[in-house]
């Protein structure tokens, strides 16, 4: 007898070992246990639910997939295409008035000599030419036409008489103007026969030759004739009719 109790003490320690493991850790074991066996539904069912859920979910609620570059390039904003210069349209430069070039009624009329003689120096803007009385070279910016003293020098073209008077240098003037671009200039005279706004025609008598420039005193009688376009001074041979 005694030797068969001797034999199932073991048992008896087992069995109370495991009631003492299940009373302190039974709860933790059983937690443990729960989220093992929720882990593996969750990985082995999880694919299969979502693409379930997305068939029965309708396509207007979910539209369909786009690639990722389509998405990019429809929210790039519209550039416009510039034209290089290959494709690009000839563009025609504007054209440059040369001034005196050429003869229109409303802009230069046709001139004519003011007084009879001879032109002794020529217009020279863009050359120097020696002046017998200041002796030395420079521009002339008109033209010398000698004559006789007290010979009657005449309007150039019908005009308004836009200004008269004495000039320390040029002597006497008279300064007709014939349209609103285009202006004569008549200095060195010794008389002078009209005013400041009378009208004038062509071949009317607006003073006397005479010899009054100071600076040009050694040419003798003759007239200093200028033509101005848009105040600047021009050739009058190129507007002269003969």
């Amino acid at each position: 007898m005694q030797k068969n109790r001797s034999k199932n003490k073991p048992k008896i320690r087992i069995i109370d070992k495991t009631k003492n493991f299940l009373r302190r850790y039974g709860i933790s074991v059983g937690i443990l246990g729960c989220a093992l066996i929720a882990a593996i539904v969750f990985f082995s069912g999880g694919n299969s639910g979502s693409e379930s859920l997305e068939k029965e979910i309708p396509n207007d609620v979910f539209p369909p997939k786009k690639p990722v570059s389509t998405l990019i390039l429809e929210q790039l904003p519209q550039v416009e295409v510039i034209q290089t210069e290959d494709t690009m349209p000839d563009i025609e430069e504007p054209e440059i008035e040369v001034l005196g070039v050429k003869k229109t009624e409303s802009v230069v009329p046709d001139l004519y000599m003011p007084v009879d003689g001879k032109i002794v120096m020529e217009f020279a803007r863009d050359k120097l030419i020696y002046s017998p009385t200041l002796l030395e070279y420079g521009t002339h910016l008109g033209l010398d036409i000698a004559g006789e003293m007290g010979q009657a020098v005449t309007a150039c073209a019908d005009g308004v008489i836009s200004d008269t008077g004495n000039d320390k240098l040029m002597g006497n003037y008279v300064i007709i103007k014939h349209t609103d671009r285009l202006e004569s200039a008549y200095y060195g005279l010794e008389t002078i026969s009209v005013e400041k706004g009378d009208k004038v025609s062509l071949n009317d008598v607006i003073g006397a030759l005479g010899n009054s420039a100071l600076i040009e005193v050694e040419t003798g009688p003759h007239l200093h004739f200028e033509v101005l376009l848009d105040n600047v001074s021009v050739d009058p041979v190129q507007f002269f009719i003969e």
